[in-house]
């Protein structure tokens, strides 16, 4: 007996209308070939055609993504369609438990199970990524119209993308523009801020620690501090991504905090100017005998033109050259 390999939940980008060629059923467990049952399909294509939803159908991400994949990755030879539409749906599956995707080891039949609806794919040859997109296409019109409405669809096609990104090597993905925005801000080096490390203790939004010579730092704000309101808003059960992007702001611009401290009868307000804040700046020294010695703990757009700038105050303190450097 062939093994039974089990598959996830996918995203598509064909019209809706290509439903009318799939055969659907409304029990997975019988035997009987699929009929469709009437008013169901017409039910089925008027919710997948609703304007107010997410329409995984357009697979607008998954073909910026794997145009992008097929242009510009690295090593071709580790491309390989079929494992990626597999990837895909399991990555999908495990993102939505409600879904299932089954297909016979070597067999060209997927068989789809959206809680009570089934259905049977016959797939292509999937040996190119417009295939895999017309494949993924064609699942994701089913989904548009039978997924529930509580399953949110944008986080469907992420796991989608990833999983299919996850075949290449451990370190392609697709962030959520959230996280792809903090990754932004790591990999410049600075962000306009002011300059405080902070943690959600038991609830509460508090201070680890100020870095020095920063706004926060010269504003008298000290650790285990608890900042209870930004701008008016009470940051109870705030999350701390949230808080974050609240107090990070541009340049010059002023935000209003309210703090308590240990000993204080009643939160102290806080009117604070951003400035700009280095993150993991270049650090180093000169050593006795002319040897630098220079750390740097994380690599951005700022490390380079950092260290030079050190070299250069290194060779100016040693009256113009260094005899050696410890990196």
């Amino acid at each position: 007996m062939n093994r039974v390999v089990k598959h996830a939940t996918i995203l598509g980008v064909a019209g809706v209308l290509s439903l009318a060629a799939y055969n659907i059923v409304a029990n997975a467990s019988t035997s009987e070939p699929p009929t469709t049952s009437p008013g169901m399909l017409e039910d089925l294509i008027a919710r997948a055609k609703g304007e107010d939803q997410y329409a995984l159908a357009k697979l607008a991400l998954l073909k910026r993504t794997m145009a992008f994949v097929d242009t510009t990755y690295v090593d071709p030879d580790r491309v390989d369609y079929e494992e990626m539409f597999d990837a895909g749906l399991d990555a999908v599956e495990r993102r939505v438990p409600e879904v299932l995707f089954r297909r016979e080891e070597g067999s060209r039949l997927l068989h789809v199970a959206v809680g009570s609806y089934t259905t049977t794919l016959e797939l292509r040859e999937i040996s190119s990524s417009s295939a895999m997109l017309d494949e993924f296409a064609r699942v994701a019109s089913i989904l548009d119209a039978v997924l529930s409405d509580d399953v949110p669809k944008p986080e469907v096609e992420y796991a989608l993308i990833n999983g299919v990104l996850g075949t290449l090597d451990p370190h392609s993905v697709l962030l959520p523009p959230a996280a792809a925005e903090d990754m932004d801000v790591e990999n410049s080096g600075e962000f306009g801020g002011l300059g405080i490390t902070i943690t959600n203790r038991e609830g509460r939004l508090t201070v680890d620690y100020p870095l020095p010579d920063t706004p926060a730092w010269e504003a008298g704000l000290k650790p285990d501090d608890r900042i209870v309101r930004i701008d008016g808003e009470s940051t109870i059960n705030m999350e701390l991504n949230e808080a974050v992007s609240k107090l990070r702001g541009k340049v010059g611009s002023e935000v209003l905090i309210h703090v308590e401290r240990e000993g204080w009868d009643e939160p102290r307000p806080f009117t604070i100017e951003r400035a700009t804040i280095k993150i993991n700046p270049v650090k180093g020294e000169l050593l006795e005998g002319g040897v630098g010695y220079i750390q740097i703990t994380n690599f951005h757009a700022a490390v380079s033109g950092d260290l030079a700038a050190l070299l250069t105050q290194f060779r100016r303190e040693n009256g113009g050259e260094i005899r050696g450097l410890v990196l």
